[in-house]
């Protein structure tokens, strides 16, 4: 009885340890969600180069300029440029492309689903696009 108890008790001590140790090491996930959570929190502060430095360089090419990026998130992604509120989703991969899902209530009050596609460069995660779904699934 006492090997039982003792034999238990050393499992659930490696368990613990090995619960601690997960913990501890980011994923794939976390490191997806940071990102995406500095860019929001870079729009809310209008951090013009802090949001564009979170873009890929495809989407650093195309706008050139920070202040250009975040004027044409502004414009055309007011749920991410100030979202009320958001909670992250299902993560999804599809040829070899990250795809995470954001659930934003949007200045309006009105709940979108944000899709980020996630590219990695250099070992770091960036946004390379964002596409806002109505709750119905379609395009904004």
């Amino acid at each position: 009885m006492r090997f039982l108890l003792f034999s238990i008790l050393i499992a659930w001590s490696f368990a613990i340890v090995d619960a601690r140790a997960q913990q501890t090491e980011p994923t794939k996930l976390d490191a997806i969600e940071q990102i995406i959570s500095k860019q929001i929190a870079a729009f809310r502060k209008d951090d013009a180069k802090a949001a564009f430095s979170f873009a890929s360089p495809m989407i650093q090419k195309r706008f050139r300029y920070p202040e250009f990026f975040l004027s044409m998130v502004a414009r055309g992604y007011p749920q991410v440029y100030r979202p009320q509120t958001f909670h992250f989703g299902e993560r999804a991969e599809l040829n070899n492309r990250i795809f995470q899902k954001v659930l934003v209530v949007g200045p309006s009050g009105t709940q979108v689903t944000a899709v980020y596609e996630m590219m990695q460069v250099d070992g770091q995660w960036r946004i390379n696009g964002c596409q806002i779904l109505k709750p119905n699934g379609q395009d904004v």
